[in-house]
C-alpha cells in the first residue's frame, strides 16, 4: 500500500491501483507532504516529533483512504500536544537490536540508541524518545545498521564530521551529549549518519542546494568548532535550513529529491547537483511554495554496498610536531660494545688500527759472581759477599730392603 503523511499530521493509506489512478494528492492549505513510500501493512510506522516524542502506528491501523481525501489526523492515534509537530518518519518491518536510531536537538545535543527498544505494546498515546531541557526541540533523526560517521550541519553554515562511536548508547529515557560546540547566535539544523564515500546535499535559506564531499570536510573529534561549508555574506546571508546525504547509488538513478516548502513541495532529480557551481551552490528555489525548510531524498532501488569502517582506524600521517617520534619504545636498550679511545680515534680519522707490535725484552748480564764448595756457596757483588752452606743430601737404596741410608760431607777445620 501508499502511505502519506504531511507536515501538519494528517496520515492516509490507499492501495498502489488507486494511487497510480488519481492525479492529484490532496492537501489542507498551507501544508506539505513529508513522507510518501510504498509499504506493507506488516510494517511499522515510528513517527517522531520535536518534543522528544514518538508514535508507534501499525500500518494495517491506518484506514484506507482516496487520494483526493485529506486523511486522518495523528491525534485520533495517539495524544498530540498543541505545539507539537512532525519532524521525521520511518517505516519497521524488523525492530534489530544492531540497528541505531541517532536523535538530535537544536542545542547541539545528540544520542544513539538501539531501533530494539522503540518496539511497544500500547500505543494509543506518544512515548518517550529523548529527555529534552527548556527550549530544546528535536530537529533531526536517522536510522542505520552500519554507523561509521555522524555529520552535524548548523544553521550559520558550520559543519562537523566525527566517529559515530563518540556517542554512546542511551535508553529512551535519557537526555543527549553534546556533539557540536555552536555560537550563542547559531543552532543546529540537521544531523545524521554518514560514510567516506557519500555526499551531502545542503539546502540554504534561498532555496540555493550546495552539493559536496564528505570526504572535503575533515573529520574530527565532537563537542568542537565545526568547518565552514558556505561562507557568509553582510548582504542576505544564506542560512542552512536542512542538509541530506546522498549515496553513488542514489546519484547513478537519478532518483528524487524533494524541497519541502511552508506551502508545498517541489520535486528535483539528483542529476542536477554538480560539485563547485559556486561557494552557496546552484538556486532552485519555487516562490510559489513559500520559504524552505527541509530537503528529502528517496531510497535507491539498489541498495549500497556496505563500507568498511577500518578507515576510520588508519595511523595518522606525521607532522612537523610529531615527525621522527615513534610510540613504541623498547624497554631496555641494546648494550652497544665498548670501544677503547684508539679505535674510537682511528674511527674519526679513517684509519684501520695497526696490529699490537711484540717486544722482545732480553735479561740483564747479572754482575753477581757465585762460588760453590764441597760445604757452602759464596755470592760475590761489587758490594756484598754471602756465604751460605749446603743442606745434606739424603739417598735412597731402595734395593737393601728399603732402608735408608744418610751419608754426611766430611767436614775439616780449616774449611
Amino acid at each position: 500500500v501508499m502511505v502519506c503523511v504531511s507536515k501538519e499530521g494528517y496520515i492516509k493509506r490507499c492501495t498502489i491501483k488507486a494511487f497510480n489512478a488519481s492525479k492529484q494528492n490532496q492537501l489542507k492549505e498551507n501544508d506539505a507532504i513529508l513522507y510518501l513510500k510504498e509499504v506493507s501493512t506488516l510494517d511499522t510506522l515510528l513517527i517522531f516529533t520535536n518534543l522528544g516524542n514518538y508514535v508507534f502506528l501499525p500500518v494495517y491501523k491506518i484506514n484506507e483512504c482516496k487520494l483526493k481525501d485529506i486523511g486522518t489526523y495523528v491525534g485520533n492515534f495517539a495524544s498530540f500536544a498543541p505545539k507539537e509537530r512532525i519532524v521525521k518518519i520511518f517505516e519497521i518491518a524488523e525492530f534489530s537490536p544492531l540497528a541505531n536510531v541517532l536523535i538530535a536537538t537544536n542545542k547541539g545535543l545528540m544520542k544513539q540508541t538501539q531501533l530494539s527498544l522503540f518496539e511497544v505494546s500500547r500505543y494509543n498515546k506518544t512515548v518517550r524518545a529523548m529527555k529534552l531541557s527548556l527550549d530544546e526541540e528535536v530537529i533531526s533523526v536517522d536510522i542505520t545498521d552500519n554507523p561509521l560517521e555522524i555529520f552535524a550541519v548548523s544553521k550559520n553554515c558550520e559543519g562537523l564530521r566525527f566517529r559515530a562511536n563518540e556517542i554512546s548508547l542511551y535508553g529512551t529515557q535519557a537526555g543527549g551529549v553534546r556533539s557540536i560546540n555552536l555560537k550563542n547566535d547559531d543552532e543546529l539544523v540537521s544531523a545524521f549518519y554518514t560514510n567516506k564515500t557519500e555526499d551531502v546535499l545542503i539546502l540554504t535559506s534561498r532555496g540555493h542546494i550546495k552539493r559536496m564531499r564528505i570526504s572535503e570536510i575533515p573529520i574530527t573529534r565532537r563537542s568542537r568548532a565545526g568547518s565552514t561549508l558556505i561562507k557568509k555574506i553582510k548582504a542576505n546571508p544564506h542560512y542552512a535550513v536542512g542538509a541530506c546525504h546522498m549515496t553513488p547509488n542514489q546519484y547513478k538513478e537519478d532518483i528524487a529529491v524533494h524541497v519541502v516548502y511552508s506551502n508545498g513541495n517541489d520535486e528535483i532529480t539528483t542529476s542536477n547537483f554538480k560539485y563547485n557551481v559556486s561557494d552557496a551552490g546552484k538556486s532552485f528555489i519555487n516562490e510559489d511554495f513559500g520559504k524552505p525548510i527541509a530537503i528529502l531524498i528517496d531510497d535507491p532501488t539498489k541498495k549500497d554496498e556496505l563500507v568498511s569502517g577500518d578507515y576510520l582506524y588508519e595511523a595518522p600521517q606525521q607532522d612537523l610536531f610529531t615527525m621522527g617520534i615513534e610510540d613504541d619504545v623498547p624497554l631496555m636498550a641494546p648494550t652497544k660494545p665498548k670501544k677503547d679511545l684508539l679505535s674510537e680515534l682511528d674511527a674519526i680519522l679513517g684509519k684501520t688500527p695497526e696490529a699490537p707490535k711484540k717486544v722482545i725484552v732480553e735479561p740483564k748480564k747479572s754482575e753477581v759472581e757465585i762460588i760453590e764448595t764441597e760445604s757452602s756457596i759464596v755470592k760475590k757483588s761489587p758490594s756484598t759477599i754471602i756465604i751460605s752452606r749446603k743442606q745434606a743430601k739424603i739417598e735412597i737404596d731402595e734395593d737393601e730392603d728399603d732402608e735408608q741410608k744418610i751419608t754426611f760431607p766430611k767436614k775439616s777445620l780449616f774449611d
